[in-house]
């Protein structure tokens, strides 16, 4: 994986995530009804905080799963697309970004 990116960042222009010029997706939501789970899709996601979510991952193929990021937390994280989740506490909406 390269480190070098190929979009210039410039100080003092803000760009809307997602938007020409951006480093980073457009924001992504799940919608949870209630208290549930996520798997992330595939790759590198930024959480963000949200007072109903927390991240689990599971290193045994989804028998036990142990959470990495408590609720209002948010984090950084790497997904497979089968070992990373996003648990709801309850009805919310949880959103997630990744690099472009």
């Amino acid at each position: 994986m390269s480190l070098i990116s190929s979009k210039m960042i410039l100080a003092n222009n803000p760009v809307a995530l997602g938007g020409e010029g951006s480093a980073y997706t457009a924001m992504q939501s799940n919608v949870f009804a209630g208290a549930g789970n996520f798997l992330l899709p595939s790759g590198d996601w930024w959480i963000v905080p949200n007072a109903d979510i927390s991240v689990q991952i599971t290193t045994d193929g989804g028998t036990t799963w142990v959470t990495i990021a408590a609720a209002n937390a948010g984090c950084f994280i790497r997904s497979d697309g089968v070992a990373v989740r996003l648990v709801a506490s309850a009805a919310t909406t949880a959103d997630f970004f990744g690099p472009a």
